[in-house]
């Protein structure tokens, strides 16, 4: 667990860092928890089988995600702002959205990532679409539906409900 820590400790920090806003204190917090639980891990499951770093990653990004719904979403903290201050609410809150939506679609395929920018983000046809990517227009409109699924599964991970309307 020492070679693990001195080897993957500081770059795991960071990313929990930066999972949670820039808490050191918590990221910290997060960063032993998820030692802990490699080690609960690798006394079932020999080391060479387990991808240590992917998977101690993949626990902080559970473990802020947790953070996050336990301590009630951001946005609810925007609506008890003064009206003086309702344009920078309106900013940051856009902002927030925008950092959600992007880390959800970095966790689609690239087809999907491909297809939801064609038809949502430039707007394009179906024709269109099928026409600058080669394929079908029955594969852009099933494509299209199964990424806009992916993308709000990857969404409701982060803790985002429909009624938060996003999207």
């Amino acid at each position: 667990m020492v070679d693990i820590y001195q080897q993957h400790g500081a770059a795991l920090r960071r990313f929990a860092h930066h999972k949670l806003g820039g808490d050191w204190h918590r990221a910290e917090d997060l960063l032993q928890e998820a030692m802990l639980r490699a080690w609960l891990q690798m006394r079932d499951k020999p080391e060479r089988e387990l991808r240590v770093r992917p998977w101690l990653k993949t626990v902080i990004k559970n473990l802020a995600v947790d953070e996050f719904r336990s301590h009630g979403s951001r946005f609810e903290t925007l609506t008890d702002v003064e009206a003086d201050d309702k344009a920078v609410a309106d900013h940051t809150r856009s902002v927030l959205v925008d950092l959600i939506v992007r880390e959800a679609m970095g966790d689609l395929t690239e087809n999907h990532r491909q297809i939801l920018q064609h038809v949502y983000l430039l707007d394009r046809s179906t024709r269109a679409v099928a026409e600058e990517l080669g394929i079908p227009s029955g594969t852009v409109k099933s494509r299209s539906h199964l990424a806009v699924k992916a993308l709000r599964s990857a969404l409701m991970t982060r803790g985002v409900t429909r009624d938060m309307a996003l999207l």
